[in-house]
């Protein structure tokens, strides 16, 4: 049998010739096949995969993690000509369009090629929603929308609840393309607080609320007994620079449960 280390550092390294040599005059176990596959896509060595690949190697959830945290199709292209379903849903990371978000290159490839922006697997979100809560994800967000991502219900909740919120430069052009690609702008989400308003009130995003009034978002809607102003003022008395968002929204609001 095939001293493993070798043939492991060989597929890592890319050496094509050293990795013909060891299939051709020893004996590769079905597990080192799949550690050498594995190895490859991490560094990105095609020929080699190719090679695994057709002495029948699988494509599983290590090589294919690592292939789309490299971003190189080439390695897509290989495991489609072998059989890989483009849109499987098999690994619990979900499908390679969802786990390409952040990878423009990888996506557009993946998309010109059959990838499915509705195809999603049952325990991981859908590639639109994880654009829309990514730091850097404005861009596979747009590119989504375009090649007919369907819109959750509480998908402006998502963007504005994201834990990357803060760290978004374009999140309110987020919420708008959202909302003019058909979005429900007043959708009640009992897990996120209410209305997208509530929940932008909700998270101090001044910024949100002001965008989501000018796109026409209803400041009278009451979830729980309180308006989104009334979200603001709750939170005030906890933090005074809430008393912003109270303001601007009791102007917009025609009745305030709270008072």
């Amino acid at each position: 049998m095939a001293a493993e280390s070798d043939f492991i550092t060989a597929c890592e390294t890319g050496n094509v010739e050293a990795v013909t040599k060891i299939l051709e005059n020893e004996v590769v176990s079905d597990d080192q096949l799949q550690k050498g596959l594995s190895s490859a896509a991490w560094s990105s060595r095609p020929a080699v995969a190719d090679i695994l690949l057709s002495k029948g190697a699988k494509v599983d959830r290590s090589s294919f993690v690592g292939s789309v945290t490299r971003g190189d199709p080439t390695m897509f292209e290989l495991f489609i000509k072998y059989g890989f379903d483009i849109n499987s849903t098999e690994f619990e990371d979900g499908t390679a369009l969802r786990m390409s978000v952040g990878k423009e290159n990888l996506m557009r490839w993946l998309l010109a090629h059959g990838a499915d922006p509705n195809v999603a697997h049952d325990q991981a979100p859908s590639p639109l929603v994880s654009a829309v809560v990514a730091k850097e994800g404005g861009d596979a967000m747009r590119l989504l929308l375009e090649h007919g991502a369907a819109l959750e219900p509480n998908i402006l909740h998502c963007v504005i609840g994201s834990r990357e919120r803060n760290k978004m430069s374009d999140i309110r052009e987020r919420v708008q393309q959202l909302v003019r690609a058909g979005a429900d702008i007043n959708h009640i989400d009992p897990k996120r607080k209410g209305t997208p308003l509530h929940c932008a009130a909700w998270h101090y995003r001044g910024d949100i609320v002001e965008a989501l009034i000018e796109l026409g978002a209803d400041p009278n809607v009451v979830f729980n007994g309180r308006t989104a102003a009334d979200v603001a003022k709750d939170k005030s008395q906890e933090h005074k620079a809430y008393l912003t968002i109270y303001d601007f929204l009791k102007t917009k609001t025609k009745v305030t449960p709270g008072e």
